[in-house]
């Protein structure tokens, strides 16, 4: 009779009583997240995971800032729409395929429109090839004058980006100012995939979640400036597959 001994790692296999070898089911599939949710430029190191076989990617684009409104003065209303949402994009790849470093960018969220300024875009973020553009910025502000309605209009979601699924980012609203004492903001857009809300004139103005565009803002009655919200940052999400 001849008897072999064989090393086996106790995190993949299991040995039976019966003397069989076996591999246990919580080894293989889904075993980690790795989440980048900061804005900045990082590295995915490809030997840093041992066994890898696969990535599910997901990228979130920053969503874009809310316009800013300045104060109209001689009893008019203002008002402006909010930024438009980050994109998102999705693919599934092959570790044996992969470099052995992959750059990462997490785009940031734009910044709101202070006073009549517009608000800021969103930035780009991506894995590799995969890519989500941000949303755009909202411009500034529409004024309503005593004669008569005016309408910021909405829109502004990100572009579509790369991957095998590739989401635009959803539009904003538009604002309405009606006459000098009613005047109603734009919501944000909603990113792509659903990652993040927009901004809301009856909520939290600034984008949250991942990518969600900041709120407009609107003044009446000859009243000041008002600042836009701000653009929620986006983000890079790995599923690691083993």
């Amino acid at each position: 009779m001849i008897l072999a001994r064989v090393c086996v790692s106790s995190d993949v296999f299991d040995i039976l009583p019966t003397g069989e070898l076996t591999i246990k089911r919580t080894a293989l599939g889904l075993r980690q997240l790795v989440a980048f949710t900061n804005p900045g430029s990082f590295t995915f190191t490809k030997s840093s995971y041992p066994g890898l076989t696969r990535l599910r990617v997901r990228v979130v684009g920053g969503g874009g800032g809310g316009g800013g409104t300045a104060g109209f003065g001689s009893g008019g209303s203002t008002c402006s729409t909010g930024g438009g949402g980050g994109g998102y994009s999705e693919s599934v790849l092959d570790a044996a395929s992969l470099a052995a470093s992959v750059p990462i960018t997490v785009g940031s969220g734009g910044a709101g429109g202070v006073g009549g300024a517009a608000g800021a875009n969103g930035g780009a973020s991506s894995f590799g090839t995969v890519t989500a553009n941000g949303g755009q910025g909202s411009p500034q502000a529409a004024n309503n004058s005593a004669t008569g309605a005016t309408v910021a209009f909405g829109g502004y979601g990100a572009p579509v980006g790369t991957g095998q699924i590739a989401v635009a980012g959803g539009g904003s609203t538009s604002g309405f100012a009606l006459n000098n004492f009613v005047s109603v903001a734009g919501n944000g857009g909603i990113s792509g995939g659903g990652m993040g809300m927009g901004g809301a004139p009856n909520g939290p103005s600034n984008g949250t979640g991942y990518g969600g565009g900041g709120c407009g803002t609107a003044t009446i009655n000859g009243g000041g400036s008002g600042n836009g919200g701000n653009g929620a940052n986006g983000a890079v999400l790995i599923e690691l597959f083993f």
